[in-house]
């Protein structure tokens, strides 16, 4: 019980700082120009977490994200729209993870190994479910009948993308990357 405890600790830690660096890296683009929709890895990381990690790194995504918005981004300015936001961007990918029934597999050791095609259906489930999510949270305060659309692509383009593009390359093209990440998670830490 308390190795389960702390091993699932650390994989928040771990998931925390994977995540925030990975939102964070884009950061500066936003002094650049680059609209916040176009940041597609930061999605890629949070879903290569998930499938890495599993459900029980939910906590630091939310964290992480939130994290983000306080300080980073310019939402910061609303906490309460920020809280909002990122309870809704963690949750997609553990709701679409239950949907999908993949929380008995365990991905940490067989990411390598597993079925591509789960992994598509998996992004694009999230993709929808967060697009979506958020466009209605947000059209309760704003009008966005017009943009709808626009919106939602967007999004949705962004988030598969990102997806698609880090999941592929984490687990295709780079094994290497898998098999830190892997042999680094796995190590046991002595408090």
């Amino acid at each position: 019980m308390i190795e389960t405890i702390k091993k699932t600790t650390i994989d928040n830690i771990y998931a925390y700082f994977i995540v925030l660096v990975g939102i964070g890296f884009f950061f500066p683009l936003e002094a650049l120009g680059v609209p916040s929709q176009y940041y597609v890895f930061a999605f890629g990381l949070k879903i290569l977490v998930f499938l890495i990690y599993g459900v029980s790194i939910l906590p630091a995504i939310i964290l992480a994200k939130l994290t983000y918005m306080l300080l980073m981004s310019d939402i910061g300015s609303d906490p309460m729209l920020a809280i909002h936001l990122s309870l809704i961007s963690a949750t997609a990918p553990a709701i679409a993870m239950y949907a999908m029934n993949m929380t008995n597999v365990n991905t940490l050791k067989n990411l390598s190994k597993i079925d591509f095609r789960h992994v598509i259906f998996f992004i694009g489930l999230t993709s929808i479910l967060s697009s979506l999510t958020k466009y209605i949270y947000i059209s309760n305060f704003m009008p966005l009948d017009a943009e709808a659309a626009a919106f939602l692509s967007n999004y949705l383009l962004g988030h598969l993308i990102g997806g698609f593009v880090v999941v592929y390359l984490a687990v295709k093209l780079v094994p290497n990357f898998y098999l830190f990440i892997a042999k680094f998670a796995m190590k046991k830490t002595k408090f």
